[in-house]
């Protein structure tokens, strides 16, 4: 489990929680998804297609994770809850198929290097649901020209430049809402010996200075697991106070 905070224009919030699923049981995930799924009133057809999502769930997932993000007062955004699903690989054809159109401004090729690619869904209170496509890497794919090109054509060569400085990074592409960069500091399930991001990551400024103004997350800095930002020039400059920023901490 993870608790994470969202800072936003002077605002603080601290309702929001991530549930990560264990790997390799993909069959008893895909049952406990088709639940939830039928429980939230969601059509298979608005995910991924009424194919789609079966081949999601039951040949490509590895992994599934679910969130909720209570309501936003500031920005008015109903409460939502996310299902992600972590894919085992990142073909051509299920590039094209299922994953592009959930966010139609990406490339038309596939991310090269060893990505990690994730898909979301979320279902908001409202009744409305989002599309999102994230893309994974451990650091030492930005060595890799093809990886470092692509997403600096993408997100930018700043985004690119911080994401290697950590020990793993995400990229988030969202239908609804801000495209952000996530940077790893002691990533969840994956062992992490020390790593220089630890005192020399840009987004440390500004998550100490969050920290100062809120002591539940000053107890919890040793166990923050990801930090992410919007990837835009603003954001990338790291202030103190940030236009956007949530934090993710470990729970266990």
């Amino acid at each position: 489990m993870e608790w994470s905070w969202k800072f936003q224009g002077g605002q603080a919030l601290a309702n929001r929680v991530f549930w990560l699923g264990a790997g390799g049981c993909r069959e008893e995930t895909a049952r406990h998804l088709d639940w939830l799924v039928a429980e939230l009133g969601l059509a298979p057809a608005a995910l991924a297609g009424s194919e789609g999502w079966r081949e999601l769930l039951h040949a490509r997932m590895e992994r599934a994770l679910v969130s909720y993000a209570g309501p936003n007062p500031r920005t008015a955004r109903a409460a939502a809850i996310k299902i992600y699903l972590t894919l085992e690989d990142c073909g051509e054809a299920l590039y094209r198929g299922l994953i592009r159109p959930l966010y139609p401004d990406l490339p038309a090729d596939c991310p090269p290097g060893g990505v990690r690619p994730l898909v979301c869904y979320a279902a908001y209170e409202t009744g409305k649901v989002a599309s999102r496509a994230y893309f994974l890497y451990h650091a030492a794919e930005f060595a890799n020209p093809a990886v470092a090109d692509y997403f600096t054509a993408l997100a930018g060569r700043r985004a690119v430049e911080v994401a290697r400085m950590h020990p793993s990074a995400g990229f988030a592409f969202k239908g609804d809402t801000t495209n952000m960069l996530g940077l790893s500091l002691r990533p969840t399930g994956i062992a992490c010996g020390d790593h220089d991001a630890w005192w020399s990551s840009p987004a440390l400024d500004p998550l100490l200075y969050a920290a100062g103004s809120h002591p539940a997350l000053r107890e919890r800095l040793h166990s923050v697991s990801w930090v992410t930002v919007p990837l835009t020039e603003e954001a990338l400059r790291f202030p103190f106070v940030m236009p956007e920023m949530n934090v993710y901490v470990r729970l266990s």
